[in-house]
């Protein structure tokens, strides 16, 4: 059986995508890799 992934959302409801969170100040923050090295963004 096919497990679903959960969808994940904010405080207001829209959803969040993979590798997106919310800081602790409300910011967004995105994290990506490109080769081994982990980016983020926000």
């Amino acid at each position: 059986m096919a497990t679903r992934r959960k969808i994940r959302r904010d405080s207001k409801h829209r959803l969040l995508r993979a590798g997106e969170s919310i800081r602790a100040d409300g910011k967004y923050q995105f994290k990506y890799y490109i080769g081994d090295l982990l980016q983020q963004y926000g």
